[in-house]
C-alpha cells in the first residue's frame, strides 16, 4: 500500500540519503552500519541504475511488531514505512508519470517487468532501518545454486513486478535477535513449500519463548535465542525441527546437499572467532540462515572412513542470510582449522568457515565461523533423518567397493559416486517420466507404483552415468526399514549386481546389515 512515489538514479550517497532520511539516523550511524557497507559491494554486482522510492508503505512484519510493542512506547514511532524498488534499466520521473498517464514514454511496463532487481523496505526505526529485503541473486554461472528462493511480487502503481529471492532483514533488538532474524527467513522459504503461516519476528520471538524459563526479560530481545527456543520457534509453525551436530565438514555438507535441494532452508549456529590475536578468541555466538551454496568444478572427494565418494563432498561454499552483514552473504570451506581450547596442554583444533565480518581492528578475513549445529525445520511427516539415509549408503558403498577391487563386479571400472538428497514420490515420478533412456517395463513398473510423499533418493553414478535409483521412504519410524525399492537405469549394472547378490556367501555375511536391502533387491528382481 503506497502512498507517493519519488523516481531516482541510483548511486550509494544517494541509496544512503534515502535509509538516513527513513531512520532519522546521522549521517556516520549509516556509514558505520556493516549492512550498508556489505549491500554497497552486492549493488555493485547487480547493477540498479534506477531506484523508485515509496514514501509510505505498509509492511506486514513491521505493522505486527509495531502494533505488538512500538506503539506502546513513549516516544513516537511510525508505523509508515518506505520500500525502495531497484531496477537496472534508467528512466526519469517525467518518464515513470508518462507511462502512469497513458502518454507517449520511452519506458514500458515490460521495461519495467524485466529490468526489476527487488526491494528493500526501510522501517522508521533509528538504527535496524533495513527490512524486509529481496534482491536478485547474483547470476548462476553452474556452480552456485539458490534451491530455496521462491517469487516475490510487488506491486508498483498497478504494475505487477516479480523477483526470485528469498526475504532478509537486519536484526531488531527489540523483536529479536539473530536468531530470530534467521528463522523469520527461513520461515518465508518453508510457509510457501509446506503451507504455514508466516510470522513477524516478534511473533517468532514470543513463540519461542513461551515455554521454558528465561531469567531475561523476553522484549526487547538481545541476548539471542537457545538452541531449545529456537527449535520451540520451528515447532510453533507447525514443522519439526532436525537438529544435526556439525561436528564435521563431511555431516554439514551432506545435510546442506541433500535438503537444499528439496527447498528446504538451513538454519546454521557457529561461533565467531577472530583469529587474528596471538591467542585466538571467540566474539560471539551467532545464528543465519543457509540460503544456497557452491560446487567446485572438480570430481567428488572421499569422505569419511570408508572414503566414500559423496557429491555433497563437491561443495565448497554456503550462501546465508547474515542479519549482521547481508542477503546470500557468502562463506567458504577453505580448510582453514581454529584453535578453541587447550586441554592438558593440547590444543584443540575445530574447522571453520570464512566471513567477511571485519574484527575491532577493521580487519576482514580474521573473523572465522566455527559450525556448532544445524536446524533444519522439515515438515512434520519427514520422520527420517536424511543422516540415516547417508550413514546406509556409506555401508553399502562399502560392500561394493570391497567387491569390485576384488573383481567380481566388472561393469564398474572405478569407484560409484552418490547422489543423495530428499525428494517427493512425485519428483521421482516426473523424473522418470521424462527420460527416454529407461527400460519401458521399469518406466510403467514405477509410474504405476504408490510411492511416500517424501523419499530419500540417492543416484548411483558411475563415470559420469546415472547406474541405479534407491529410494527411501522418510515417513516411516526410524527404528524400520526405510528402504523401498531399486530403480534399476543399466542393464549390465543390474545383472552384474543380480550375479553377486546371489551369491550364498555374501548373504550369509550381510544379511544382518541394512546393505542387504539393496543386493537382496537385485537378487529377487
Amino acid at each position: 500500500m503506497t502512498s507517493g512515489t519519488e523516481v531516482r538514479a541510483f548511486d550509494i550517497p544517494a541509496f544512503k540519503e534515502v535509509l538516513r532520511n527513513a531512520s532519522s539516523s546521522s549521517n556516520p550511524a549509516i556509514e558505520s552500519k556493516p549492512q550498508v557497507e556489505y549491500l554497497e559491494s552486492y549493488f555493485a554486482t547487480i547493477k540498479p541504475v534506477t531506484m523508485v522510492v515509496e514514501q509510505e508503505y505498509i509492511d506486514r512484519d513491521f505493522l505486527e511488531d509495531y502494533s505488538a510493542y512500538y506503539v506502546r512506547c513513549f516516544s513516537p514511532y511510525s508505523r509508515f514505512c518506505k520500500r525502495i524498488l531497484f531496477f537496472s534499466e534508467s528512466f526519469t520521473e517525467s518518464d515513470f508519470m508518462a507511462l502512469l498517464k497513458g502518454t507517449v514514454s520511452p519506458l514500458t511496463i515490460q521495461i519495467l517487468k524485466e529490468s526489476f532487481l527487488g526491494f528493500m523496505v526501510l522501517k522508521p526505526l533509528p538504527f535496524s532501518v533495513i527490512g524486509r529485503t529481496c534482491l536478485k541473486t547474483f547470476k548462476d554461472n553452474g556452480e552456485r545454486t539458490y534451491p530455496i528462493n521462491r517469487k516475490y511480487f510487488a506491486h508498483l502503481c498497478g504494475i505487477e513486478l516479480v523477483v526470485e529471492s528469498l526475504a532478509f532483514q537486519e536484526q531488531d533488538s527489540v523483536a529479536g535477535a539473530c536468531a530470530t532474524t534467521a528463522l523469520w527467513s527461513a520461515f518465508h522459504a518453508t510457509s510457501r513449500k509446506f503451507q504455514h503461516a508466516m510470522p513477524s519476528p516478534f511473533e517468532i520471538t514470543r513463540a519461542a519463548t513461551t515455554t521454558g524459563f528465561n531469567a531475561s526479560r523476553t522484549f526487547p530481545n538481545a541476548e539471542g535465542l537457545s538452541i531449545q527456543e529456537m527449535a520451540q520457534a520451528v515447532r510453533s509453525v507447525g514443522l519439526e525441527p532436525h537438529t544435526v551436530a556439525a561436528g564435521d565438514e563431511a555431516t554439514v555438507k551432506s545435510a546442506i546437499y541433500a535438503y537444499q535441494f528439496a527447498g528446504i532452508p538451513i538454519l546454521l549456529a557457529v561461533e565467531l572467532w577472530d583469529i587474528e590475536p596471538a591467542e585466538p578468541k571467540i566474539v560471539a555466538g551467532h545464528a543465519m540462515a543457509i540460503t544456497g551454496f557452491g560446487v567446485q568444478g572438480t570430481p567428488a572427494i572421499p569422505v569419511g572412513p570408508t572414503k566414500m565418494l559423496d557429491e555433497s563432498s563437491r561443495i565448497n561454499r554456503i550462501y546465508v542470510h547474515d542479519d549482521g552483514l547481508g542477503p546470500f552473504a557468502r562463506m567458504e570451506f577453505d580448510g582453514k582449522m581454529v584453535q578453541t581450547d587447550i586441554k592438558n596442554g593440547v590444543p584443540r583444533l575445530e574447522y571453520s568457515l570464512s566471513t567477511t565480518w571485519k574484527n575491532d581492528t577493521g580487519n576482514t578475513g580474521s573473523i572465522r565461523a566455527v559450525p556448532k549445529f544445524l536446524i533444519v525445520p522439515v515438515y512434520h511427516k519427514i520422520r527420517i533423518p536424511m543422516r540415516k539415509i547417508h550413514i546406509e549408503i556409506a555401508q553399502l558403498d562399502h560392500w561394493i567397493e570391497n567387491i569390485r577391487v576384488a573383481g567380481v563386479l566388472p561393469t564398474l571400472t572405478t569407484r560409484l559416486n552418490w547422489d543423495i538428497r530428499l525428494v517427493t514420490g512425485i519428483d521421482v515420478k516426473e523424473s522418470i517420466m521424462g527420460s527416454s533412456t529407461i527400460d519401458p517395463d521399469i518406466k510403467v513398473k514405477v509410474l504405476t507404483a504408490s510411492f511416500p510423499r517424501f523419499v530419500g533418493k540417492v543416484t548411483a553414478i558411475l563415470a559420469g552415468n546415472p547406474v541405479a535409483i534407491i529410494l527411501f521412504d522418510l515417513t516411516g519410524i526410524d527404528q524400520g526399514k526405510a528402504f523401498l525399492t531399486v530403480i534399476p537405469l543399466d542393464s549390465n549394472f543390474a545383472a552384474n549386481m543380480k550375479a553377486v547378490a546371489s551369491e550364498p556367501t555374501l548373504e550369509a555375511a550381510i544379511s544382518h546389515t541394512p546393505a542387504w536391502n539393496v543386493f537382496s533387491w537385485f537378487k529377487d528382481n
